[in-house]
């Protein structure tokens, strides 16, 4: 392929070198207890190569993925690895007078193809580091081939069989791109960061010809591509990209690299750029933001094209070739796009594979079926548990989504937040706004699930909104020498004012965390001391739906990438001692089971680990992953289903739980007199209320099921009876432990038993478990003089019971207290 296809490898690209090299991209079935794949479709295209003598036929070189071949220009893929050790692969070369003859540059060597990509043998002799960030063909000697590695540049005269070094000039050097001048072979060109380099004596030795304004450490400009005109060699470019300016400028030269002039393209970031080799005065820029110009006067004017492909995925390379003028690949990180009009029109072709990085998740708790999350710079939405995905990218121009939140109590509400705004959708995220006077910079966004018009926001500081996020206040009162990043936030699911925060020093990047507690939502926040081990800090904090004053800190340090777990059962006030992680476990999200919440999963930089015992104890559980690198987990509704975010796409884990414990009936009775409804499992209760013996009750004829038994799913529940409102009595039953503390306080009432019986609580949006069936609550209002509560099933007896002006009571819109099991 041309020079100009050389890919630089982006930092956050380079670190999924850390993933084991024998990862096989192949999903596999879908079954419980184990990952598998569930998408977005995809992958994270970083390089691409055309046949030049057949253009139908084409390879892509994808992180995870490995290789794939097309054979019909595009339409349909196959992943071609065979015996490849290794499915991070990152460049490809095409052998242009034996097509069949590829190459591929790998986290683990170079590999050589001779039939087409169907089997591979590596080809890596005589190199002396295996990360392969460049290969360049020789077009007049085709059995020259260029490397570019960590340890410098390397040539091979024979087709790959060995490799010697030749970096006369570039001690230190780690080139990412090379490219080779078409006509006269033996002039070749090098790129590491912010220089490039040439040699005339094919790579003998090699001289800094041209310097960005600094190096990309430094924040200035680097070298993302280098193109060289096919026609005119002396012709050539280098375009530049990341932080100071010249920000998105193009460097030309003309006289070989000797001189150069600067051409200015609108947008910022380049980061491919490609020439078309039968009119090479027309030119292709790419940026990180999907964004695609196009000049046809050798760079001195620049239009974008009409329509941007990738929708602000980020362009990782071009692919284009003289036997199909107009015809361009270009490879982002959300796949592979087509055009064959010269750029005016794309086309997004179809892989096959699911492997497309994603941070951002959210799932809806009343239908775990609808998930959504943020492969790139766009959400994807899925409504049947991943097997069909849409995209929607309005309000997201040019910012990467780092967050999603889902309103719990009005799942079509949500909000997303790219770099600098955020936005919400109040149509299942069809269509996005800004939010014009909310944060800007946040690192974290909270919503209060008992009231969830409230939200809070921080990054370095803490704001606030009662309004669903159209107005901000500053709540930060309280909180003092907090830096920006690594903030986490939670809020009291019972109650909206109780939050917690917590953030790094300000001073220091790899000192202490700071702890912070506002029982008075957010207007004045007290610092609370937590021995946080030397150098980490608090990166995510969850509190159990059940038991609110539980409370789990996950800390990272920074200093050496491991991470571990604080606990908290008063609120914050104090933790335990942590429960440290193995090494290279940076925790980044937490789950606690709904329904389970002893049960707690743990996304970290070693996959991810799940405890049954509250924290105490952590085991990894990663078959099926294809990375490790897991950056968010969230568990649906049922507790059932959870789904991990990953650098290699969205897996799904279906718990096989253990067995529904035995069951015994919870039988109602009615007091004619009282109209007053009771409930129990007791056999002696129940056959002295059938015999007669307590006068004046009856069957309802409704029943329900409790556990037989305490269980790992149950909790217990507490009994009270009262008869301060005499002649009539009354009966009260809660499974949560704050409301029976908060009924054990009022003398009216007596404490008949702590576990009356055992039953499975719903989650903080009153879902239940799979094959549970919702246990309403309902309060006569005081009705008759003296309090009661009735337990139903039954949505027909809950509806009649309203409507005699009876208040629902409990957990979600439906006011569910409890969870009945077959």
């Amino acid at each position: 392929m041309g020079n100009e296809l050389r890919h630089r490898i982006t930092a956050g690209v380079a670190c999924l070198c850390c993933l084991a090299a024998a990862l096989s991209a192949t999903v596999a079935d879908a079954g419980p207890n184990r990952w598998t794949a569930i998408g977005p479709d995809g992958a994270n295209v970083v390089a691409l190569a055309i046949d030049p003598r057949t253009p139908t036929t084409a390879f892509a070189a994808a992180t995870v993925s490995g290789i794939l071949k097309t054979v019909d220009g595009g339409a349909t893929w196959t992943i071609t690895n065979g015996t490849l050790p290794t499915r991070n692969v990152w460049v490809l070369a095409i052998d242009p007078s034996m097509p069949d003859t590829v190459y591929a540059g790998t986290d683990a060597g170079v590999f050589k193809s001779t039939d087409g990509g169907q089997s591979w043998v590596a080809a890596s002799a005589g190199l002396v580091d295996m990360n392969i960030r460049t290969l360049a063909i020789d077009p007049g000697s085709p059995a020259t081939v260029y490397a570019g590695t960590y340890g410098g540049v390397f040539k091979s005269i024979n087709g790959a069989a060995s490799w010697i070094s030749i970096n006369a000039g570039l001690s230190g050097r780690t080139p990412y791109l090379i490219a080779i001048d078409p006509i006269s072979p033996s002039l070749i060109y090098a790129a590491d960061w912010g220089e490039l380099f040439r040699s005339v004596d094919a790579g003998t030795s090699w001289a800094m010809i041209y310097r960005a304004q600094s190096d990309f450490f430094d924040e200035g400009s680097y070298i993302a591509a280098i193109a060289i005109d096919p026609q005119s060699p002396s012709r050539l470019y280098v375009a530049l990209s990341a932080g100071g300016p010249p920000f998105g400028d193009v460097a030309r030269s003309i006289d070989g690299g000797m001189t150069w002039s600067s051409l200015t393209v609108p947008q910022h970031n380049l980061s491919s750029f490609a020439i078309e080799p039968a009119s090479p005065t027309t030119l292709y820029a790419g940026t990180y933001f999907g964004a695609v110009y196009r000049t046809t006067d050798a760079g001195d004017h620049w239009a974008p094209v009409t329509s941007s492909p990738l929708a602000s995925d980020g362009i990782n390379a071009f692919a284009l070739t003289a036997s199909a003028p107009g015809t361009i690949y270009a490879g982002s990180r959300n796949g592979i796009f087509r055009s064959e009009d010269s750029a005016q029109t794309w086309a997004h072709l179809s892989l096959g594979v699911r492997n497309i990085g994603a941070h951002a998740l959210a799932v809806d708790a009343t239908a775990p079926s609808t998930i959504y999350t943020s492969p790139a710079s766009h959400v994807s939405k899925t409504t049947d548990g991943g097997i069909h995905w849409t995209d929607t990218v309005v309000g997201f121009p040019a910012e990467s989504v780092s967050l999603l939140a889902i309103d719990p109590a009005v799942p079509s509400t949500l909000y997303a937040h790219g770099w600098t705004k955020l936005y919400k959708s109040v149509d299942s995220g069809r269509g996005w706004a800004p939010l014009t006077t909310g944060p800007s910079s946040i690192q974290t966004l909270a919503i209060a699930p008992s009231q969830t018009s409230t939200l809070y926001a921080a990054g370095s500081f803490v704001l606030k909104s009662v309004d669903g996020g159209f107005s901000w206040t500053t709540a930060n009162s309280g909180i003092v020498g907090v830096g920006a990043y690594d903030v986490a936030l939670a809020v009291d699911p019972t109650n909206a004012d109780i939050v917690y925060f917590a953030g790094p020093p300000v001073c220091c990047p790899y000192t202490d965390g700071k702890f912070f507690k506002s029982t008075d939502g957010a207007a004045h926040w007290r610092q609370v001391p937590i021995a946080l081990p030397s150098g980490t800090r608090i990166s995510y904090l969850a509190i159990d739906p059940a038991t609110p004053s539980t409370l789990y800190a996950a800390y990272n340090d920074g200093n050496t990438g491991t991470g571990g777990i604080f606990k908290s059962s008063d609120g914050g006030e104090t933790w335990t001692s942590p429960q440290i992680l193995p090494p290279s476990t940076w925790v980044f999200a937490l789950a606690i089971d709904p329904h389970t919440p002893s049960q707690i999963y743990a996304a970290t930089l070693g996959g991810v680990y799940r405890s049954t015992d509250a924290a105490a104890s952590w085991t990894p559980f990663n078959a099926g992953l294809l990375s490790l690198y897991v950056y968010n987990v969230a568990i649906d509704g049922t507790g059932s289903l959870l789904r991990a975010a990953t650098d290699a796409g969205l897996f799904e884990y279906r718990v096989s739980g253990p067995p529904v414990a035995a069951t015994a009936p919870l039988v109602e009775y009615v007091h004619a007199g009282f109209g007053h409804y009771f409930i129990t499992s007791s056999p002696d209760e129940i056959a002295k209320l059938d015999n007669g013996t307590f006068v004046g009750w009856s069957r309802t004829g409704s029943e329900f099921n409790a556990f037989a038994a305490p269980n790992a799913n149950s909790a217990p529940v507490c009994r009270f009876f009262s008869t301060a409102f005499a002649p009539k009595s009354s009966h009260f039953y809660t499974p949560f432990a704050a409301e029976c503390a908060m009924r054990r306080s009022d003398p009216k009432w007596v404490l008949e038993s702590a576990d009356a019986f055992d039953i499975a609580v719903p989650a903080a949006n009153g879902s239940c478990a799979t094959g549970f069936a919702p246990v309403y609550r309902l309060y006569n209002n005081g009705q008759g003089g003296a309090p009661n509560h009735r337990y139903t099933t039954d949505v027909i007896v809950r509806a009649q019971m309203i409507a005699q002006g009876w208040v629902p009571e409990g957990l979600g819109p439906d006011a569910v207290e409890m969870c009945s099991p077959p």
